[in-house]
């Protein structure tokens, strides 16, 4: 999976500009702002983010499905987004 495309970034793109990418399109495709046919979307943006922001902590298949079983995912990662940084978003 081409995480950088998912994000619109270059593969040269640094940590701010990963972030910037999350940043706007987490908000253009959060599913309670987009509606729940965005959610898919939503999830590929989140993921690809996990592992371009922590490179050396790759996150497995199997770990984000198991997030993703527990509930919905969008409401898992806004109340983990908001504990981290207190606005919902990194």
């Amino acid at each position: 999976m081409d995480y950088y495309a998912i994000l619109n970034l270059s593969p040269q793109a640094d940590s701010e500009e990963i972030k910037r990418a999350f940043r706007r399109l987490a908000r253009q495709f959060h599913p309670d702002v987009a509606g729940e046919g965005s959610r898919e979307r939503f999830e590929q943006i989140y993921r690809a983010y996990q592992v371009l922001s922590n490179p050396e902590e790759p996150i497995s298949a199997q770990s984000w499905e198991g997030r993703k079983a527990g509930g919905c995912a969008h409401h898992w990662i806004g109340l983990h987004l908001s504990r981290t940084t207190g606005s919902g978003l990194p």
